[in-house]
């Protein structure tokens, strides 16, 4: 149902007729060949500890934050090639992010000396410029597939996977410096750091780019607003990333040294997560307007309390399962998903097989119910 739903919205990427597609495209393209090349090989010399130790600690961190977020949208999945598409636009930022790195800093040699350069330059240049790259690809990969982005938490999730791509290839580029410095052994020096970085990657650049995209998202979705709320929405989105960042690579409790981390990694994570709060109490919202005035046969108000969350989800399967087994619990799951396209072919306006999906959920929804009830009745569920 979720396929057809969004399959009536057009294609996600392939648009080859856009000048938005090739925007993206060639950027891509001319960081893959042209600065990828210098991270996986780099000038200062090449040595197998780096991407030995880096593969393994990347994969584990990518697949728990990728897991994460996947499941940042209770309701309305986005396309994976959407995230994909993200993803790979944070790798390609994070070669692209070299140059104007190098020059911030050494502009701030120029005006301040090095040790503001060396104490302060990481805080001040990082978001700078790397906020910007991820931005605009991000962006650019919202204004391109806009028929599939409805509301702002959809921006939150794609700017959530442009970081996740980034500090991706940005720890290899880590992983590389350390082994490289390190005086005894290139091996200690990249387990060492990609060790270090995978664990603080909870609270890395796809939380700060997620703000972005929050603020992105804000400004495409929200139609019904003026612009100068929406622009201002997406200032602000884009601030609280920068601010979140520059506390990060802030010099801020360094003389604790890695302990200085402890701090930093609540207070970001306490507000990303406040942040997120935000659109995704308007995604229940939306799904709660959908299916308003929806009869009982369709939802109840207990079986809407038990969608509001994933969480909430988690509990009504564990109460039917204890009723009524497996298979209990695998009926409660259909029901759910039904009730959840038949919100999602609702409120896809623009789909031209939209009373098609409507009814097609409707059904779902009776067939569920009916063999729900079979299984285990109404009452006992209550």
């Amino acid at each position: 149902m979720a396929d057809l739903a969004l399959a009536g919205r057009g294609p996600v990427l392939w648009q080859p007729r856009r000048l938005l597609f090739w925007a993206i495209l060639i950027p891509i393209g001319y960081a893959a060949f042209y600065h990828l090349p210098f991270v996986v090989f780099p000038a200062a010399g090449w040595t197998l500890a780096a991407p030995v130790a880096w593969l393994p600690t990347n994969l584990i961190m990518a697949a728990l934050i990728g897991w994460v977020i996947l499941r940042l949208d209770p309701f309305e999945k986005e396309p994976v090639s959407l995230l994909w598409a993200c993803a790979v636009w944070g790798g390609t930022a994070a070669t692209l992010a070299v140059i104007p790195n190098r020059a911030f800093l050494e502009f701030l040699v120029a005006v301040g000396g090095t040790d503001l350069s060396e104490r302060w330059g990481p805080a001040i240049a990082g978001p700078l410029t790397e906020e910007w790259l991820k931005g605009i690809g991000v962006l650019l990969i919202m204004l391109l597939c806009r028929s599939h982005l409805q509301r702002t938490l959809d921006g939150f999730i794609l700017g959530a996977a442009a970081g996740l791509g980034f500090q991706v290839v940005e720890n290899l580029s880590y992983a590389y410096t350390a082994a490289l410095n390190d005086p005894n052994s290139d091996w200690i020096g990249a387990i060492a750091v990609s060790l270090s970085r995978a664990l603080v990657g909870a609270t890395s650049h796809w939380v700060y780019s997620a703000l972005v995209g929050f603020g992105l998202g804000y400004a495409i979705t929200q139609v019904q607003l003026p612009w100068p709320r929406r622009i201002a929405g997406a200032g602000l989105g884009v601030l609280g990333g920068w601010a979140v960042h520059f506390l990060w690579n802030s010099p801020w409790l360094a003389n604790l040294g890695l302990l200085s981390l402890i701090p930093k990694m609540i207070i970001v994570g306490l507000f990303v997560w406040l942040m997120y709060r935000i659109p995704a109490r308007r995604e229940f919202a939306w799904f709660r307007d959908q299916l308003a005035g929806e009869p009982p046969q369709t939802i109840t108000a207990a079986e809407l309390e038990d969608l509001r969350t994933l969480g909430n989800r988690r509990r009504a399967r564990r109460l039917v399962r204890g009723l009524a087994g497996g298979a209990g619990e695998r009926g409660i799951q259909t029901l759910h998903q039904a009730q959840i396209d038949l919100a999602v072919a609702l409120g896809n306006l623009d789909n031209p097989n939209r009373d098609r999906d409507v009814r097609r959920a409707r059904l779902l929804i009776s067939e569920a119910r009916a063999e729900l009830d079979r299984i285990v009745p109404s009452a006992r569920r209550t």
